[in-house]
């Protein structure tokens, strides 16, 4: 392994480790010796984010996604921060993209329809949170980790908004039955479904 490479694997495990400068270092030291090095300018954008430097994250990260398209992780953390700065126009562009790119057909699914939710287009959101319920992948427990519950309570949301009371519950029952023994943090999202569906049974 050369020098950079061995330097940017010892980046990223202080980085995972939440090491930050010495991570910021180690970063520096790669691209001081490889200016074009990809993980190393993609991985210090998102440190550059985790240290509220977006301006300086957008900038990292956009030269890696302009010169490196297929670097699917890139163009989605470039949305994040876009999304995190309120641009969700934008953030929404580069989680399409991201999908574009991505061997996971699942990836960036969910991100594109919050991004269109953000953007007041529920029909639009409700059509990317089902098709991400549908889809078949083999990155699909990763991603359901992130996402599954947090796609029930959002359809569940967008389609009592609309008056379509049976799948609004059938969508809060399936987060119910996620969360059943979900940890105590989690339980006002829980006791919120709960009178969410009271509610709904009761308005016959």
């Amino acid at each position: 392994m050369s020098e950079p490479e061995t330097l940017c694997a010892e980046a990223v495990r202080l980085h995972q480790a939440g090491q930050l400068a010495k991570a910021e270092a180690l970063y520096g030291a790669v691209l001081a010796a490889e200016p074009a090095h990809v993980t190393a300018r993609h991985l210090l954008g998102v440190l550059r984010h985790q240290q509220n430097r977006n301006d300086e994250a957008l900038a990292l990260l956009a030269a890696v996604t302009a010169e490196h398209p297929q670097v699917a992780d890139a163009q989605s953390n470039h949305g994040a921060v876009l999304k995190m700065m309120g641009r969700n126009d934008e953030a929404l562009r580069d989680f399409q993209a991201e999908r574009v790119n991505n061997t996971c057909t699942l990836c960036g699914t969910f991100e594109v329809a919050a991004a269109f939710a953000k953007l007041n287009q529920p029909d639009s959101a409700r059509a990317y949170y089902e098709e991400y319920l549908k889809g078949a992948d083999g990155f699909r427990l990763r991603e359901d980790v992130d996402h599954l519950a947090a796609t029930y309570q959002r359809l569940g949301e967008l389609y009592e908004a609309t008056g379509d009371r049976a799948k609004a519950r059938d969508n809060y029952a399936k987060l119910l039955d996620l969360w059943k023994t979900a940890d105590s943090e989690l339980q006002p999202i829980v006791a919120d479904t709960r009178q969410r569906v009271a509610r709904l049974s009761a308005e016959h």
